[in-house]
């Protein structure tokens, strides 16, 4: 958790005679530190949401040096800019070019006299920043307390209380891979207004949303998408992504959040699978009953029973019949889409169809049999059940081994 220019400037504008000059859309972003310098070279070693003050010590002589910095600034995603006038830049000195670079970007500009002294600016203002990081790791590990396999105490709910999330309140859990910049992340969530927080979680980062409508969580991951394509160099024509995310359903109250955790965690692994940037559990349809059910033995039981048969003729003859039937289904039991969608001959379909039947021990036409298939087919394109698929499939190999022996 960290301060807001904005709450920064409103608290200490008074004390340090702080001008807003330009970038007023900007003040909602976080400050991660503040950094003095009049050297432009090293701004590409800033780390992000830095607030940098300048004498400009370094701009005698050089009438685009401002504006050089800011579009350094800029690229390293600073917060914004104060600049101490009165000795090496004064007012009239700053161009309406400047000015209009500033508001068109949303990057705050500031102005601060010469007699201010630099070092107690930077001194309250990391006061507060090191006050907030405080709060946030306190409030990281009442998250990560309250996500524990054992019910959460009243003493915790009261903490949370503190710290303004209130055990009524919805909670909404979204995942994310390793790969996202935690710096950037924050920039993208600075721009709204609904209280949030994050915090690293196993391979991940873990976003836990206040009260948050799903609509509004979707727009964010729109935008997070949109910012971090525009971002890449286009690889072949073909649209990747740098990570994939996963949102849980919102929980009835801030006990539920593990619950919402779980359920994220799932559909991130499903939008992993599937290739797309990012899901929510309430998107996966009937797969939200396999994923719900803790002992997933049963459900590699179903696969067993249901596809056991198949999956062992595959192994041993190189044939595609379970994948058929799954497609099958999906193709609502057409044989002429089915076809379609596997690239090849309705006769082949039709063959194969006639191989399956012969093998399987459960009955294509029996409403009860055909559900059965169904869901172990639904059941063997999640990951639920990789654990059944790799012993079925070593069994398969072993009857294959034993067979070459005995020919």
């Amino acid at each position: 958790m960290l301060p807001r220019l904005v709450d920064l400037y409103h608290d200490y504008k008074d004390i340090h005679q702080l001008q807003l000059l330009a970038g007023k859309a900007g003040l909602s972003s976080s400050v991660s530190w503040v950094y003095m310098t009049e050297d432009i070279g090293n701004i590409p070693y800033l780390r992000g949401l830095e607030l940098v003050i300048t004498t400009g010590l370094a701009s005698a002589g050089r009438p685009n040096w401002l504006a050089s910095l800011i579009e350094q600034l800029l690229s390293s995603s600073c917060s914004g800019l104060i600049i101490n006038v009165g000795t090496y830049i004064h007012i009239e000195d700053i161009s309406p070019e400047v000015l209009a670079l500033c508001d068109s970007q949303g990057f705050p500009l500031f102005s601060m006299p010469w007699e201010v002294h630099i070092s107690d600016v930077m001194q309250d203002f990391c006061n507060r920043i090191f006050l907030h990081i405080y709060q946030g790791s306190a409030l990281t590990k009442l998250f990560q307390e309250l996500l524990k396999p054992s019910d959460p105490s009243p003493d915790l709910c009261a903490a949370f209380a503190e710290h303004g999330f209130l055990p009524e309140d919805r909670y909404t859990a979204l995942i994310t891979d390793g790969a996202v910049s935690p710096v950037w992340l924050r920039g993208c969530l600075d721009a709204r207004t609904y209280k949030y927080h994050f915090f690293p979680h196993a391979d991940g980062l873990l976003l836990i949303f206040q009260n948050c409508a799903g609509e509004d969580i979707a727009d964010f991951l729109e935008k997070l998408y949109d910012s971090s394509l525009s971002s890449q160099s286009e690889t072949a024509g073909k649209e990747t992504y740098p990570f994939f995310s996963g949102v849980g359903e919102p929980s009835a109250s801030l006990r539920d959040l593990p619950y919402s955790l779980r359920q994220a965690v799932q559909a991130r692994q499903t939008a992993q699978r599937l290739g797309k940037p990012y899901l929510f559990f309430r998107d996966l349809g009937v797969e939200r009953l396999f994923l719900s059910i803790p002992d997933t033995s049963v459900l590699e039981q179903i696969c067993l029973e249901a596809l056991g048969p198949l999956e062992q003729y595959d192994c041993l003859n190189h044939t595609l019949l379970a994948d058929t039937l799954a497609v099958y289904f999906q193709m609502h039991e057409n044989i002429q889409d089915t076809a379609d969608a596997m690239y090849t001959h309705r006769n082949t379909i039709n063959y194969r169809m006639k191989k399956i039947r012969s093998i399987l021990t459960l009955d294509l036409d029996h409403p009860d049999d055909r559900l059965m298939l169904m869901a172990a087919c639904r059941i063997r394109k999640t990951d639920i059940v990789s654990r059944y698929l790799d012993h079925n499939r070593r069994n398969s190999d072993s009857i294959s081994i034993s067979s070459n022996k005995r020919r």
